[in-house]
């Protein structure tokens, strides 16, 4: 597994997380 495509995943679901709290 390639850690950079791993960490901007993790980054992603990151980011993705914090707009579902902030919309909710």
């Amino acid at each position: 597994m390639d850690i950079k495509c791993y960490r901007a995943k993790e980054e992603k679901a990151k980011m993705i997380e914090e707009l579902n709290l902030t919309s909710n």
